[in-house]
C-alpha cells in the first residue's frame, strides 16, 4: 500500500484542501428528524454521519473521528464508528482515528494493531478498525511509540504526534522547563 503520506498529499491535491472535517458525535445535539421513537444511538450517528460525509465528501480529503465522542455510547457508539469508517471509506476520504493512545510498549502494540494493523485472531490475520491514520501521544517515551511506527511502515499507515495541545491547561506541563538532575 501507499504510504498514507502520499495518499494525503493527492487527496489534498484532488480536493484542494488541506482540512479535514472532525465527526464528535453528541447525539443530543443531533437533527430531531433522525431520532425516530425506536432509534437507537448507532442509528442516529450512522444517519447523521452519512448526510454530513454526502456534503463534504468532494470538499475536503479527510474526516478525523474523535474516539471519545464515540465511546461514550458504550458498544453502540463503537459499532458507529465501525460505520463511520466504511461510510468515509467508500466515499473515498482517509479516516483519521483523534484517541491520543499509547501506552507501554505491549499496549501500543495491541492499539498499533487494532487501529492501524493487523490482530492475530485464531491463526489468522484480520484488520479490526482499520483506519489510515492516527493520533498518538509521546510522553511514554520512544519504545511506546515504536509499535506505532512499525505498523503504519507495514501498512501504509500514518500517525499524528501530539506534541502541544490548544487548550489553557495544557501550559501545566507542556510548558514546563524540567531539568534533568545530574547523578
Amino acid at each position: 500500500m501507499k504510504p498514507f503520506s502520499d495518499r494525503l498529499t493527492e487527496a489534498i491535491c484532488k480536493t484542494g484542501s488541506p482540512i479535514s472535517v472532525g465527526l464528535d458525535p453528541r447525539v443530543n445535539q443531533m437533527p430531531a428528524f433522525l431520532k425516530a421513537p425506536g432509534a437507537s444511538a448507532r442509528s442516529v450517528i450512522r444517519d447523521f454521519h452519512e448526510l454530513v460525509l454526502d456534503t463534504v465528501a468532494d470538499l475536503v480529503p479527510a474526516v478525523k473521528l474523535q474516539l471519545a465522542f464515540f465511546e461514550q455510547y458504550g458498544s453502540a457508539g463503537i459499532q458507529a464508528f465501525e460505520d463511520t469508517i466504511a461510510a468515509a471509506k467508500r466515499r473515498g476520504l482517509l479516516v483519521i482515528a483523534d484517541g491520543k493512545r499509547n501506552d507501554v510498549a505491549a499496549t501500543a502494540d495491541a492499539y498499533a494493531a487494532a487501529f492501524l494493523g493487523e490482530v492475530d485472531l485464531f491463526g489468522a490475520k484480520q484488520r479490526v478498525f482499520d483506519v489510515d491514520a492516527m493520533t498518538i501521544t509521546p510522553y511514554l517515551g520512544r519504545d511506546s511509540m515504536i509499535p506505532f511506527v512499525d505498523a503504519c511502515r507495514a501498512y501504509g499507515k500514518g500517525t499524528f504526534v501530539v506534541l502541544k495541545t490548544s487548550n489553557p491547561g495544557s501550559a501545566d506541563y507542556q510548558d514546563r522547563v524540567f531539568m534533568r538532575a545530574s547523578l
